[in-house]
């Protein structure tokens, strides 16, 4: 596709009142966020309770307010929620939900969830999109500045984001884990029930369908609602798969979220149409003129250096979600590369976690009690990521070294368990994790998950008890005095 043929795709006019939908469902999810937290109780146990905060690499200066501080960071995410709803402010109420939910996402590194940083990458886009240009009260007040069309590369930044996140989705769970039930024995099998329609939950084939229709509905749905004959039934298909996670999971707003924004793959001038059936001749479709393929429409630079900003935003969004690749290890477990690449509900890890701090001249050593420090929240979501376990081990060697001393030395004995494996060690207790930096090779201190999913020796999934009898998995299984 030439230059000229891509400039007359992308700018080609459309409907702008599917966007606007958008935009509203948008806000309304903004609006319901900001409110479940305008609790003052929330806001303590939640983002002011902990002496110390986990950070993201680059954005360590991002600190916590007070609680009264964090009450109005919430009631401006209010608001802004309020005028992307109706329209108006626009450009600066989604600057300001983006600066919002982008600070409450760096204040911790504990807080990291996929959707968060979904809303935060939906928010950046919509800074762009010109969403409030019609059905809007921007549109009532502004007539002449109003418009019920919108260049069409809006419409194809927000599909193409979306596929994005299903195919990455899909992607992820290509994996031996995956395939073989591990993940949802831990995350439905929880919910069995002796009685009941839940007591299926705990059969292995109700577990073994959830896992290939969950593979099978992330790698089809995008394709399916790319095409207009397979669109409807491609949504159709969303609304059961997300009511059915909102059923299952706590994963907070991202079935609503996910449904709102699909609402995009259709025709844009899909409300108009269904208004018409309640108010015949009042809601009548646009005539668009498109433009001929070969026919040069006159842009300006900044236009085409949008289009060359909106290639690099998927470029980036395609492809840095594939880096784990490149590392070594099993991402589930040491992490390099989990993060912001849509691994969603890919593993189910649990277990304990003992730091000591040694007097390096001395020898003396001391078992830290973690919450001391940290609140229990951040201990559980710290223990099996190594690079929250590094910043911790940070922390108590700069607690414990008095000035012009020796740096004081930091060991950890960790007990992990994932995805229904036996517990072994995640961290190696020799290391001393006070040397331990960003730069450094998760290898040198990240130990190699040692248990297979499936075993060769024993063709026995992870239902049977192949794992049990596994000579070299039990080698690696530390003897800390815990319970099994």
């Amino acid at each position: 596709m030439n230059m000229t043929r891509l400039y007359n795709f992308l700018y080609q006019p459309m409907d702008i009142a599917g966007l606007a939908i958008v935009r509203v469902l948008f806000g309304v999810i903004i609006l319901l966020e900001s409110t479940r937290y305008m609790d003052i109780m929330r806001l303590i146990s939640k983002y002011t309770q902990a002496d110390f905060n986990f950070k993201f690499r680059f954005f360590e200066w991002v600190e916590p307010l007070s609680t009264f501080g964090m009450f109005w960071v919430f009631v401006a995410y209010a608001l802004s929620g309020i005028f992307i709803i109706l329209g108006i402010f626009y450009h600066v109420s989604t600057i300001v939900a983006f600066l919002v939910i982008s600070y409450l996402f760096l204040i911790d590194a504990t807080n990291y969830l996929n959707h968060f940083y979904l809303i935060i990458v939906f928010s950046a886009m919509m800074i762009f999109i010109p969403a409030h240009k019609g059905w809007s009260l921007y549109a009532y007040l502004k007539p002449h500045k109003s418009s019920q069309t919108v260049a069409s590369w809006a419409i194809w930044l927000i599909r193409l984001q979306i596929f994005i996140v299903y195919f990455h989705a899909a992607i992820a769970k290509m994996n031996v884990d995956w395939i073989n039930g591990m993940p949802l024995f831990e995350w439905i099998g929880e919910k069995a029930t002796p009685t009941g329609i839940e007591s299926l939950l705990a059969w292995p084939m109700v577990i073994y369908a959830f896992t290939y229709v969950g593979l099978f509905y992330d790698l089809i749905v995008g394709p399916l609602l790319l095409f207009k004959k397979t669109r409807a039934e491609a949504y159709c298909l969303s609304l059961c798969f997300h009511l059915l996670n909102f059923y299952l999971f706590n994963i907070g707003v991202f079935p609503w979220f996910m449904l709102a924004v699909t609402t995009i793959f259709f025709e844009t001038s899909w409300p108009r149409s269904f208004l018409n059936m309640f108010f015949e001749h009042k809601f009548l479709p646009l005539e668009i003129s498109p433009y001929e393929h070969n026919q040069a429409i006159n842009l300006v630079f900044w236009q085409k250096s949008f289009v060359a900003l909106m290639i690099i935003h998927l470029s980036f969004q395609a492809l840095w979600p594939l880096r784990h690749f490149a590392y070594e290890g099993y991402v589930a477990w040491n992490e390099d590369g989990h993060n912001f690449a849509w691994h969603m509900k890919l593993r189910g890890k649990t277990g304990k976690i003992t730091f000591s701090v040694r007097d390096p001249k001395t020898g003396k050593q001391e078992v830290i009690n973690m919450q001391d420090y940290i609140t229990k929240r951040q201990e559980i979501k710290m223990l099996s990521r190594p690079y929250l376990v590094m910043q911790f081990a940070h922390l108590l060697r700069d607690k414990y070294t008095y000035k012009n001393e020796e740096p004081a030395e930091v060991y950890a004995e960790s007990k992990i368990k994932i995805n229904g494996r036996d517990a072994q060690r995640l961290y190696d207790p020799a290391i001393n994790l006070s040397n331990i930096t960003v730069k450094t090779p998760a290898s040198e201190w990240v130990l190699p998950i040692r248990q297979p999913v499936w075993n060769a020796k024993h063709k026995k999934n992870r239902f049977g008890d192949a794992l049990k009898k596994d000579e070299i998995a039990l080698k690696a299984i530390p003897k800390l005095g815990y319970e099994k």
